[in-house]
């Protein structure tokens, strides 16, 4: 199941263009912090009526996230301006952004 979460990005250069990661900076609305590690919060992108249980996936702030290659060019463009995107994650392993919308609008 896809989830969603919103924020800025920076680009991870391996030195091999093919490995390339993001990292996600997320926005307030979906951030927590716990001590004194910052966390970044997907939902999924189709919440139900409260008081349901919905679902979610937390990442650390510093996960380096994998892309799929089409979207390369965008998170490129997106991490320079510092654009406010809204990303949607596979969660399964190696957790990779399969879509964004950008700029994120509600």
């Amino acid at each position: 199941m896809p989830y969603v979460t919103r924020g800025t990005i920076q680009l991870v250069d391996t030195g091999n263009p093919a490995n390339d990661r993001i990292l996600i900076n997320p926005a307030d609305d979906y951030s927590v912090k716990h001590g004194n590690d910052r966390y970044c919060v997907f939902l999924d992108p189709a919440p139900a009526p409260a008081p349901a249980v919905i679902g979610a996936a937390i990442y650390h702030s510093g996960h380096e996230f994998q892309f799929v290659p089409g979207l390369k060019d965008s998170l490129r463009t997106a991490a320079f301006q510092r654009t406010l995107l809204e990303l949607i994650v596979d969660p399964a392993p190696p957790s990779t952004i399969t879509k964004i919308k950008m700029p994120a609008t509600p």
